[in-house]
């Protein structure tokens, strides 16, 4: 998982921590800032609406998803 980039990935889109949380149904942005440092693991429906959310090519979905 390559938090920088998924980080890069959002500011790219011009979302904020607390637009993230709220495409993903948190009440606010600490549980989405838990995700993006890497202290809670994404499941794969998270990943899956980030995909779309950000619009990310298959590539970079898979740069930021999934380990080498």
């Amino acid at each position: 998982m390559d938090y920088e980039l998924l980080r890069e990935a959002r500011l790219d889109a011009g979302l904020t921590q607390e637009a993230m949380a709220a495409l993903l149904g948190y009440k606010d942005k600490s549980s989405y800032c838990l995700l993006e440092n890497g202290t809670v693991k994404f499941t794969v429906e998270q990943s899956r609406t980030i995909k779309r959310v950000l619009n990310l090519s298959l590539e970079k979905y898979a740069q930021i998803f999934l380990p080498e």
